[in-house]
């Protein structure tokens, strides 16, 4: 269900005082369980009580024990699973494939190099059994990670019709039988990634790179348009050579003058982006050679604001004043300034030298 505090869509916990859901992370956060710690005197949430007061998970004292699992001195604890110390680093951190049954899982037991999950340890010990699979797991959740994951997914990517776009049924067969089932559910919690989903299952938007570019540029769209690609659902396209000229054309259009901005479409497109499409020939553009070419035209447009800025032009400025560029300290992009000055000179725009540096 919907957290009605954080939005994330979680099993729900507990309601507050008006009947609305809330995730178990918002529960404990809650002001009114939240406690003064009698170390570091801030209200946080109870790790422990002594007879002193309330201790917080950072002033709660553990123990120096040999992690059963690592074999190093760190402070841990007792496991719940097989009895035996396991360092934080084990508990939170240690994934691997198992032993047991050969699937990369949280490391609940066993040594570094034959490690076991908590279901191969000892799964009559495990006191919850998920409903949907039957696997036995020491959390309290109604759902494995596993299951979450399905239903989740077929929320998202079933139709009224009951079925799974032919072209998403890639992507949902290899997000349900990824390695680390909570991880994925976590993303696909999040708002945009989940609504965007939903709005191509549904027909809603076009499964199209064309649609996708229709929104708001985010890492968040990019890493959902790159799952789309390696599951087949897209055409892979060359994704740094597109947003370069996205960030051109916004880039010039930007300009208030409509002799820069023509003088800069001519460098940009015509010289800079012609010469990298001949450059990357039928790969690619990389990330490096996109970043150079950004930094070539904020270079331009740089000696052109410091120009304007003095009443001169690129015809009527003269090499002291492109000295007197180079030296100052308040300017930077001296040195990508060169490429714009040298195009200019070939294109006999103007007269200044600027010396290549190898």
């Amino acid at each position: 269900m919907t957290c009605s505090r954080c939005g994330v869509v979680r099993e729900a916990a507990a309601r507050d005082e008006h009947g609305r859901p809330l995730c178990p992370y918002c529960l404990v956060s809650d002001p009114a369980n939240l406690e003064t710690c009698i170390s570091c005197a801030r209200r946080r949430v109870v790790s422990v009580r002594t007879p002193r007061g309330p201790l917080c998970p950072a002033c709660r004292p553990v123990k120096m024990m040999i992690c059963s699992i690592c074999a190093r001195l760190a402070p841990a604890e007792i496991s719940e699973i097989t009895g035996e110390p396991r360092c934080s680093a084990c508990l939170k951190k240690r994934r691997a494939r198992c032993a047991g049954c050969g699937t990369i899982r949280p490391v609940r037991g066993g040594t570094t190099a034959s490690p076991l999950c908590g279901t191969c340890i000892s799964p009559a010990s495990l006191p919850h059994a998920c409903p949907g699979c039957g696997e036995r797991t020491q959390h309290r959740s109604r759902r494995c990670a596993r299951c979450s994951l399905r239903q989740r997914l077929d929320e998202l990517l079933r139709g009224d019709n009951g079925m799974i776009h032919p072209r998403l049924q890639a992507l949902h067969d290899n997000l349900a039988g990824n390695d680390r089932p909570d991880t994925v559910l976590d993303w696909l919690n999040k708002n945009t990634a989940a609504a965007i989903l939903g709005e191509l299952a549904a027909g809603e938007r076009a499964l199209t790179h064309a649609a996708l570019d229709e929104l708001p540029d985010s890492k968040t769209i990019r890493h959902l348009r790159s799952v789309l690609v390696a599951t087949g659902a897209l055409a892979p396209r060359d994704e740094h050579m597109i947003r370069l000229q996205h960030w051109l054309t916004a880039t010039i259009a930007g300009r208030e003058d409509p002799g820069e901005r023509q003088l800069l479409h001519r460098y940009a497109i015509w010289h800079a982006l012609r010469r990298l499409r001949r450059r990357a020939g039928s790969e690619h553009v990389t990330h490096g050679q996109a970043v150079t070419v950004q930094r070539h035209v904020r270079a331009a447009i740089t000696l052109l604001d410091w120009l304007t800025a003095r009443g001169l032009g690129l015809g009527t400025a003269r090499q002291g004043d492109l000295d007197t560029w180079l030296t100052s300290d308040n300017d930077t992009h001296h040195g990508e300034a060169g490429n714009f000055a040298r195009w200019a000179r070939r294109q006999k725009l103007t007269s200044l030298d600027f010396a290549a540096t190898r």
